[in-house]
């Protein structure tokens, strides 16, 4: 009986022992078997169209019992490519850990920062006054009010959007961050830290 698997990832082809991948044995390829809809009879490859960058390290898992985050690819994906090949988060090293839950850190902060800042900017459009209908200069008055405050708002909008990010988040990041650390205990591993010391 022929041991050797061949697998060919979105192009790249990969070779393993069928015994390697029973080293984790409720993953997807350590279930394969020629009745699979991606067996390819003829050629007698298994074909994936899957990130090949993620499979290399997710092949390493099975030869080495431990799990490497690329830090070429987002952890995001990497944590999707995880979940379609059954593969247990807990077999990722130590000292991936920090790399792979960052990520995640990153896009519940940012969340946070985009809500607080659409909420800012709904009070900041509510607050242009609307035109009154009491009198021709009074609505002059208002519509000259109205408008010049709309465009400092959207001017003030626009900078924010496509402006130097650069310089924005060195001016931003700082009062943003503390807010968040303070206000927001779910944002960042400091900000849980902080919680459990300050309750």
């Amino acid at each position: 009986m022929n041991d050797t698997v061949r697998l060919d990832i979105s192009g790249t082809m990969f070779r393993t022992k069928k015994s390697t991948l029973q080293n984790i044995p409720t993953s997807r390829l350590a279930n394969l078997n020629d009745l699979c809809e991606e067996y390819d009879r003829k050629l007698g490859i298994y074909i994936f169209d899957r990130d090949a960058v993620s499979f290399r390290y997710i092949l390493n898992a099975y030869i080495n019992g431990e799990l490497h985050a690329p830090k070429d690819v987002c952890p995001n994906q990497f944590k999707t490519e995880l979940y379609f090949w059954d593969i247990p988060i807990k077999l990722l090293s130590l000292c991936c850990l920090k790399y792979f839950y960052d990520g995640q850190e990153d896009i519940d902060t940012l969340q946070i920062l985009i809500e607080r800042s659409h909420e800012t900017h709904l009070a900041k459009i509510s607050t242009v006054t609307e035109p009154s209908a009491n009198s021709r200069d009074t609505d002059t008055d208002n519509d000259v009010n109205s408008n010049v405050a709309y465009t400092k708002f959207a001017k003030e909008n626009k900078k924010n959007v496509n402006g130097n990010v650069g310089t924005t988040r060195k001016a931003s990041s700082a009062p943003s961050s503390l807010w968040l650390l303070l206000e927001e205990s779910n944002s960042s591993t400091a900000a849980k830290v902080s919680k459990q010391f300050n309750s």
